[in-house]
């Protein structure tokens, strides 16, 4: 990359929207790739982006919007948690409360996700980053991909303010 950079997909320039979006994948997503399937005989790539099942199903539909202009395919996948579930998520991550139902945009797209990961981000089991790629923007993207990285990962609690944890 040279002092800045503009990305695309499909030819379309990235915009603040998915800038945006890539920040949450940061903050409240992950990314899988697998070079090789030898079930699949083929290469297999997705993102998932996690949303609270009542704050932010507005965010969702705006998300999806988004990436479908891309050309992506996104499926919405509702899926309900076990009491089970429920007890190891709390325990895992240290939550007060859990939801029973789970909302997740699905981007099952190898070609897409082989892109992200040349332009510097990293599957969810290497750990995630945000790349050399960002800083290279201009800052007004640069704000869009932390609008986003902080509307996943940020919290409000009264006596404090807003916050977000590193």
């Amino acid at each position: 990359f040279n002092e800045t950079c503009e990305l695309k997909y499909n030819n379309i320039p990235f915009s603040s929207e998915l800038i945006e979006i890539l920040g949450w994948m940061i903050g409240d997503g992950s990314l899988f790739f697998k070079e090789w399937d030898r079930i699949e005989r083929d290469s297999r790539g997705s993102v998932s982006l996690f949303y609270h099942h009542d704050k932010e199903l507005d965010i969702l539909s705006r998300h999806k919007r988004v990436l479908e202009r891309y050309g992506l395919k996104v499926e919405e996948v509702v899926s309900t948690r076990t009491s089970e579930q429920i007890e190891k998520t709390k325990r895992k991550y240290k939550f007060k409360t859990v939801s029973r139902k789970h909302y997740t945009l699905r981007i099952i797209n190898k070609d897409f996700v082989r892109y992200l990961i040349e332009i510097g981000f990293q599957t969810s089991t290497d750990g995630k980053v945000i790349p050399e790629s960002i800083f290279l923007l201009p800052s007004s993207l640069r704000c869009s991909f932390l609008r986003g990285y902080f509307s996943a990962d940020g919290n409000y609690e009264g006596s404090i303010g807003a916050r977000i944890t590193i």
